[in-house]
């Protein structure tokens, strides 16, 4: 998939391992741009259900992480665990892309029937975002301060 931010393309990727491993430098500084935020390289590289079939990367034209979306198979939703923009670009349609690639793989994989990821609720930036691309709030999360969003995913006929 390919898009376009401004006057740069960027293409989406599936991540593989030895990709986030020889760029991990790169996908750390981008979460650092997120206040509160605390990866690590080995948060980065933990191994999940399918990780690295379903997580994504944006990539511009000049092969830079505009940004990514680290996910995996739990039950029988997609989880989505990070989903981060580089700060400068944020507000150009790459999360959004991230998110319309992901639900194309939710709706080819047999037993993902939803989206599912945790987010702070006093994110309100982060919040509108997932609202805005149909995402709803599943339950708050009070004693920590969080809410499980949800996309139910329309399987082909």
């Amino acid at each position: 998939m390919t898009g376009a931010l401004g006057c740069q393309a960027f293409v989406i990727k599936r991540i593989s391992r030895e990709f986030t491993e020889s760029r991990s430098l790169e996908f750390l500084e981008i979460s650092k741009q997120v206040p509160g935020l605390c990866w690590t390289e080995q948060n980065l590289l933990m191994e999940l259900p399918d990780k690295w079939v379903v997580s994504l990367v944006a990539i511009d034209n000049d092969g830079l992480i505009s940004g990514y979306s680290i996910n995996s198979i739990r039950d029988d939703s997609l989880y989505v665990h990070l989903l981060v923009v580089k700060g400068a670009l944020r507000g150009e349609g790459i999360g959004s892309a991230l998110l319309m690639h992901a639900r194309d793989i939710a709706r080819s994989h047999l037993v993902v029937h939803c989206i599912r990821l945790v987010t702070t609720i006093s994110w309100t930036g982060a919040v509108s975002f997932y609202l805005r691309n149909g995402f709803s709030v599943k339950c708050e999360l009070s004693e920590t301060n969080q809410y499980i969003l949800e996309l139910a995913i329309q399987k082909p006929i």
